[in-house]
This record gives structure tokens, C-alpha cells and sequence, in this order.
């Protein structure tokens, strides 16, 4: 039975909100009923501005509807269609698909104090990829060369608390200020008391945050002192917090990570291990040889990784990449027998046996039945038959694509073997037919009713997704940057 599961989210997705919709409007432009039906539902839209011009104004009474059928109301005929996924409802032309926008945009606005005073000098992060900029004398700043998409500011200033915002660019560069919160230091009297078992919980929190690979065995955690754990005994469960981003140096592939952790915890009975939050890349030393030898090293990291496997399936090429998708179903296991048998044939044994009664291979027969008692009520078989990238995805609405499926996606990359070093931790191993037996895999699990990925590689709601295998094994140690660019060998 496999129990490393892994879950890792980059960014956090947004918190739910009723979806139902009253809307009293007339001879309303899209635009200000989109505004209205956002401020009701936390629902976002994307859309091309071009694709509302010159349209009907609406006109409309509605009260306490859902989502879907306001916006049939308000469409009602208009030339457009649209698509939900993720809390976004996504815009588009009927019978058409939006083209790519490849015009790049700007993240900008002033970053200030609880009393509304500018902070010249904050840092300012694009979570996932290596975009920067520093606040001017103003507290004014600037993240230039962005694509359309779903991002996470990162803010930090010394004396203050660490600040992340969501944003989404569609068609336009947008604004926003960022307020930070004075980090208060308690002059009160405190009973510090030794934490003994420190040590331990942070190696455990490095082997389940930054994994076990040959590249996180090459990451240093430079101010552990910023990582708090809260252990229950009883659940045997380690949760860690951090008062400030984690600074992780990674001497293999060539990056300082800046770490703001939202969340972690590891179930050590279960060994499930989730953890999400929002890292920011930069380079290490700009010397030429190391460069190459960085850049050789993130070649290996990023093939084969779900990043490459996105990639690849947004521009239908994960064939030619070397991915084969198939599937695993659970299917009814026929040997199990219903729990009121078994007891009564373990209660009769176990009688039979205690009372000294003779029955033959009473001991056998008892073995067998407390044996039965653990057998699963159904088992996982591997369905060979080749799923194509046009059968996953159901909507194409750039820049998003959106995919669905049930049971669990079995993603095979032959572009790279199993390393040796990977199968000393059995139980990330996924079981496969003998002529899969050195190759990459790894097990995808659909958690909610779509999953959404950019171009990039990367997802919408890291949350709508949980890995299993070679996917589950590899962390933060071999993370790259979403703006990672192959290079030629």
C-alpha cells in the first residue's frame, strides 16, 4: 500500500463565497454587472475587453439566483459563452477561442505602513518566478514584463511583518497598495522553556519540505531560527510555522529561494505531508562555470517535473516531450467479503481456540480471517490505454486551459529513468507493469471539479491537484522558477 502522499501548493487559492447573485440593473454595460456580480460572489472574470464592445446594454431583475443563471440572463442574446473553473469565470467569443495576448504588462502601486506612510526600500516579489524591484523614496514600485495570469506579491521590510497579495492580469496592467503590519516585539516576561526535540522536528521538516533528492541534500536553510513547530502527541502530527520568509540556498541549482510558508503539516502515521506558500528565485553566483553547471542541473530538475508535464499538455506536445498518460481506476475487489462475515467466522475461531475445541487448522483458519479482515475493499488497476491531450482538456480559453477527469491520471516520462537515488525511498514507488519498470512515474488525483494551468506550466489552484511518485518525492529542492527557460546543452 503506498502512504507517501504529497501535496505542495505554490499559491493560495481563493476562499469560497456564497454564489448567489441579486442583480436590479438597467441599460448596464457587462463591465459594471461583471463589477457588481464579483462584489456578491468573489468570482473574477477574464475576458478581452475587445470582446464587449459595441454590445446591447443589459437589462435585468434578479433575485437570489445562482452564478450560472445570472450570467445566462445577462447574455441572453449577446455573441458570448462562458466557462467557470477555479472561481473564474472565463469570457469568450461563441464558436470562437481567444488568441493569446503576448503584450506584457505591469504590477504597480505603493507599498505603505498601517498608518498609510510610504516605505521607501520594501522589497517587492513576484511569487514563482524571478521578477523584483525595490520601493522608491515614494514607497512606489513597479514589476514590469508580466503576461496575462494569476500572481502573488511578496512584500518585505525590515520591522515588519511579511505582506502577500493575489493579482490577475487579463488585459491590462493593474494597481494595487500593499499595507504592512509593524512586527511588535513582547517586552512582557516570558518563561522560555528548551524545545528538546527541536532538532529532530527540523530534520524532519527539512526532509518533507525540501525532499530527499540529490538537489535537496545540496539546499541550506539559512535562518532555521524563523521556523516554530506545534507537535500533537495524540495525533501525531507536526505542524511549522515561520515568523518571517524561509531563505533557502540551493548550491545545486543555482538559487537563493526566499520562502514565505503559509502552512505545513505532516501526518507521521499517514506520512501525508502538505505544505503551501510562496517562494521568490534569484541566482546565485554569476560565475561562468558554475552557470553551466547550473544550468545542466535544472535541465534535469525540470524534465519530467509537473511543470514540463503542463507545458507540454497546454501546447499539445507531451508525446514528442515523452509523457504517456493513462489511467488508474479502483475497481470492486472480489476477494474482500462483507465485514459481518468475517467477524463471525473470527469470533468463531477465536472460540473455538479458547475454548480448546477442536477444529481443524483452527490456527490457519484464523490467521486467514483476521488476514481477510485487512484486505481492501477495492484495488487500483492500470488502464493502458493512452489518453490524449484533447481528451483531457474541455475548455480552451486562453490564457487559461482547463482539463477534467476522474479516478487518477498515471503520467509515465521515458525521457529519464528512475534514479538510483530515488529508489531508496520505497514508499514513493508506484507499482507498474514490468516494461514500465525504470521509468519516471507518478499519480495525479483531481481534488476539485476542474483543474486550470497557464502556458508556463503553471496551475491556477495548486490546490485543485495531489501528487503521488516521482512527483510527491521531488519538493522544494528541486523547484524552478515558472519563468524557467530550457536552455540549449
Amino acid at each position: 500500500m503506498r502512504i507517501a502522499i504529497f501535496m505542495v501548493l505554490m499559491a493560495i487559492g481563493m476562499t469560497g463565497f456564497a454564489q448567489r447573485v441579486t442583480l436590479k440593473v438597467t441599460d448596464a454595460t457587462l463591465q459594471a454587472v461583471f463589477k457588481e456580480i464579483r462584489k456578491q460572489t468573489a468570482y473574477d472574470f477574464l475576458y478581452n475587453e475587445k470582446l464587449l464592445e459595441n454590445l446591447k446594454p443589459v437589462n435585468v431583475h434578479l433575485k437570489d439566483v445562482s452564478i450560472e443563471q445570472a450570467l445566462d440572463a445577462c447574455f441572453s442574446g449577446l455573441p458570448l459563452k462562458y466557462t467557470i473553473a477555479d472561481q473564474v469565470v472565463m469570457i469568450s467569443a461563441k464558436d470562437t477561442v481567444v488568441q493569446a495576448v503576448q503584450k506584457l504588462y505591469t504590477i504597480s502601486g505603493m507599498v505603505r505602513d498601517q498608518r498609510g506612510q510610504p516605505l521607501p526600500g520594501a522589497a517587492v516579489y513576484v511569487s514563482n518566478y524571478k521578477i523584483a524591484t525595490v520601493a522608491d523614496g515614494q514607497g512606489n514600485y513597479v514589476l514590469k514584463g508580466l503576461l496575462p495570469g494569476n500572481y502573488t506579491i511578496l512584500v518585505q521590510m525590515i520591522g515588519f511583518l511579511p505582506a502577500s497579495q493575489s493579482a490577475i492580469i487579463v488585459d491590462r496592467s493593474t494597481e494595487f497598495d500593499v499595507a504592512m503590519e509593524e512586527m511588535v516585539h513582547e517586552l512582557n516576561e516570558v518563561v522560555v522553556r528548551p524545545d528538546y526535540f527541536r532538532p529532530y522536528r527540523l530534520n524532519v521538516f527539512k526532509d518533507s519540505f525540501l525532499g530527499t533528492s540529490k538537489n535537496a541534500r545540496k539546499c541550506e536553510i539559512l535562518n532555521p531560527e524563523v521556523i516554530q513547530f506545534d507537535y500533537d502527541p495524540v495525533r501525531h502530527i507536526l505542524k511549522a510555522t515561520a515568523t518571517d520568509f524561509i531563505t533557502i540556498e540551493n548550491k545545486s541549482l543555482g538559487y537563493r529561494v526566499q520562502y514565505l510558508l503559509d502552512y505545513f503539516e505532516k501526518d507521521e502515521e499517514t506520512n501525508f505531508v502538505r505544505f503551501y506558500g510562496y517562494p521568490y528565485f534569484e541566482e546565485l553566483e554569476p560565475i561562468v562555470a558554475k552557470r553551466k553547471r547550473y544550468a545542466e542541473k535544472r535541465r534535469m530538475a525540470y524534465a519530467g517535473s509537473p511543470q514540463h508535464f503542463f507545458r507540454s499538455l497546454y501546447n499539445n506536445v507531451n508525446e514528442p516531450e515523452g509523457f504517456v498518460i493513462n489511467k488508474m481506476i479502483k475497481v470492486r475487489n472480489a476477494k474482500r467479503l462483507a465485514d459481518s462475515h468475517i467477524d463471525k467466522r473470527i469470533k468463531f475461531y477465536s472460540e473455538s481456540l479458547r475454548k480448546k475445541i477442536k477444529v481443524r487448522h483452527a490456527n490457519d483458519s484464523l490467521d486467514y480471517w483476521i488476514k481477510m479482515k485487512t484486505e481492501p475493499d477495492t484495488l487500483e488497476v492500470l488502464v493502458r490505454k493512452e489518453i490524449s491531450a484533447d481528451s483531457l482538456i474541455k475548455e480552451k480559453l486562453l490564457p487559461l486551459m482547463t482539463m477534467k477527469f476522474k479516478d487518477a491520471l498515471y503520467i509515465v516520462y521515458k525521457g529519464e529513468k528512475e534514479s538510483s537515488d530515488f529508489r531508496r525511498y520505497p514508499e514513493f514507488k508506484i507499482n507498474r507493469p514490468e516494461d514500465l519498470s525504470r521509468y519516471q512515474i507518478s499519480l495525479v488525483y483531481q481534488l476539485t471539479q476542474s483543474v486550470s494551468f497557464y502556458e508556463n506550466g503553471g496551475i491556477y489552484d495548486p490546490g485543485s491537484l495531489l501528487y503521488e511518485g516521482v512527483w510527491a518525492y521531488k519538493k522544494v529542492g528541486d523547484m524552478l522558477p515558472m519563468d524557467y527557460v530550457v536552455t540549449e546543452k
